[in-house]
Formats: structure tokens, sequence, C-alpha cells
């Protein structure tokens, strides 16, 4: 029998070893080359039953031919004194069309898994581009705007205090310096934006008087942690556009970090 010759000689164990990689490596290629003409032919998520029907009735087919070329070969070597048994065709034929299909559907449910992954980063990618549009197109907003507002609490204070005025001028400077050191960058270290923004609140307390408000409370633990570059700007910014204050009702701002890491 062809399986106890199989071991009981080295040259027949050795050749069979030989044929059978030979011939299953050209036929795993042949798979994987029909397995990427069918994924670029049926790409849509619609034409998944297709591209299945017709991969496996390819490797169907390819599993039976693959195999009689392997017992015909077995069959054809005088000194492997081989005989071709139909049963055991059949049921190689079985067990090899069973290991295509499971691969088929294994396979197409990686290539799934990967496109969704690559479509969630894709997205993801996405929105981080256009929040950071809005924060630009904010940026934009705010920086003259800001400006000017600056500009005429300075020509105040130097016709009323020089001291105050110059004050005020070094802290508008640091302000301005670090917005236009920082606006390519995407994140900032917290206690940088931290310390920007004392400059600022001071701004705008000079600006606003005692009808603002403002208080910094963050945990030290906290201030390593990156956040976009003057995004606080543009939420206080916008807190004092969309709202009134006045001596008897003072807005209050408060930035403070929670116990949960939150701002």
């Amino acid at each position: 029998a062809m399986g106890s010759a199989l071991f009981a000689e080295f040259r027949i164990f050795l050749t069979a070893t030989l044929l059978t990689c030979v011939v299953f490596g050209l036929y795993f290629t042949a798979c994987g080359w029909w397995a990427v003409t069918m994924k670029h032919r049926f790409s849509r998520e619609s034409e998944t039953g297709k591209k299945l029907f017709f991969m496996i009735a390819v490797y169907l087919i390819m599993s039976g031919l693959v195999l009689l070329l392997i017992f015909k070969l077995f069959e054809g070597i005088p000194f492997f004194r081989y005989r071709m048994d139909q049963s055991r065709f059949v049921w190689a034929y079985i067990g090899l069309g069973f290991v295509n299909i499971f691969l088929s559907f294994l396979f197409e449910g990686i290539s799934r898994f990967e496109e969704w992954k690559a479509n969630l980063r894709r997205k993801e990618r996405l929105q981080q581009e256009f929040q950071q549009s809005q924060l630009q197109g904010l940026k934009s907003q705010v920086n003259p705007h800001f400006l000017f507002n600056s500009l005429n609490s300075l020509s105040s204070l130097i016709e009323e205090d020089t001291a105050a005025a110059e004050r005020f001028l070094d802290e508008l400077s640091k302000v301005y310096r670090y917005m236009l050191r920082t606006e390519a960058d995407q994140l900032a270290p917290l206690s940088t934006e931290v310390q920007f923004l004392r400059s600022y609140f001071y701004l705008l307390q000079v600006r606003f008087g005692e009808s603002l408000q403002t208080h910094i409370q963050i945990a030290p633990e906290y201030l390593e942690r990156t956040l976009p570059a003057l995004t606080l700007q543009v939420i206080v910014e916008n807190a004092i556009r969309e709202n009134s204050m006045t001596r008897q009702r003072p807005l209050t701002i408060e930035i403070r970090s929670e116990a949960d890491g939150t701002l």
C-alpha cells in the first residue's frame, strides 16, 4: 500500500513530499492570484455573494484537477507501485473542498474587517481635519477683533496710567508672541496654554474691569496633558461674545480640572 511504503522507503517519502510541495505550492499561488482578481472585480460590498460564489467554484475545480494530478503522478512513478483508489480521491477532494470553503469565508471576513478599520481611521482623520479647520476659522475671526479691542484699551491706559500701560503692552506682546508661535502647531501642553491664558485674562480684565471675573484652578498632574493650541482662548472669546456683563451682574469664567481629568 502507498501509505506504508511512504514511510518504509526514504526515496518514496522524499519524492512524494517534493511532488506534493511543488504541486500544492503552485496550487495555492494560483488560489491567491484568483482571490486578488475577484477582490478587484467585485469590490463593492453588495457583490460579496458573487465574489464568494466564483472564488469557491474555481477553487473546487482547481482542487479536483490538483488532486487528480497528484494521484496520476504517484501512479505513473514505477517504484511507487501505486494504483489510484477512487474512494481515497473522493475523500481527499471533499476534505480539500471544505478547507477551501472555510478559507474563502475566513479571508473575506478578514478583508471586510481591514476595510472597516481603514474606513474608521479615514473617518477619524476627516473629523480631526474638520475640527482643525473650524478652529483655524475661529482663530482668524478672533485675532483681528481682539487686537482692535486691545489697542483701544492700551490707548486709554497710556493717558491714565503709564506703568499700567507698560504692563498691558508686555502682556499683549506675550499673548501675540504665543499666538504667532503656535499658529501652525496642532497640540500644546496644558501648562503652556494656562500660562498664555493668564496673560490673556489680564488683558480682558483691564478691558472689562469689574464686569468680568476669571478663575483658573487646574490640578498639577494634568498640566502636562495636551490639547489643540489656543482652544481655551477661542472658548473664552466666544463666551464673552455671546454673554452680556455689567458691574452689577459680572460674567464669571472659570477654568478648572475635574476629578475625571476633564476641563
